[in-house]
């Protein structure tokens, strides 16, 4: 009886952490200057689940937010931006984390660099968004890959914040026993 009752409160927690962030991707399409922030914040539940769930569950909820994203965000992009760098990076991080230190930094810049080329192709052939000139598709990846040092470094300091302070406030782990 008390497995089935952890798998519940899993799956309840699992779908608040969705519809949270499908409401946090949602005020992007409100704000288009934000597009990057909500999804870095959407992906800050991604991360919570890796932690107090598992991998196995993170990845669900991360899965379920994108099609929700697609199929309910009037803005695709920002559902394109959280599909393919920002809702899967905790994954990646957590992944690539297990490993030395230089591997790990490699594989999550090589993740983000080809996000970011997945996410130019589906903008010029899907979106219709006209690539300027390569110099500019080169400093975008660039700037990419800049962000991607300073969004895992401040995932990091999040991530130690809850572990150190956060998390007996909120006491999740109680909540899935």
């Amino acid at each position: 009886m008390r497995k089935n009752t952890r798998k519940t409160r899993v799956l309840a927690l699992s779908s608040l952490f969705v519809a949270l962030s499908v409401v946090i991707l949602y005020l992007g399409c409100f704000f288009e200057v934000l597009d990057l922030t909500v999804a870095a914040v959407a992906s800050l539940l991604v991360l919570l689940a890796v932690i107090e769930i598992g991998m196995g569950t993170a990845t669900m909820i991360w899965l379920a937010t994108s099609i929700l994203a697609f199929l309910l965000l009037p803005n695709k992009f920002i559902a394109v931006e959280y599909s393919f760098v920002m809702g899967c990076y905790p994954l990646v991080k957590a992944l690539a984390e297990r490993l030395p230190k230089g591997i790990s930094w490699a594989i999550k810049i090589v993740f983000v660099d080809i996000a970011m080329a997945v996410m130019v192709i589906l903008g010029h052939f899907v979106f219709a968004y006209p690539v300027e000139s390569v110099w500019m598709a080169v400093a975008v990846f660039v700037l990419a890959t800049i962000t991607a040092v300073i969004f895992d470094i401040a995932l990091t300091r999040l991530l130690t914040l809850y572990l150190l302070r956060l998390r007996s406030a909120l006491r999740i782990e109680r909540l899935l026993k």
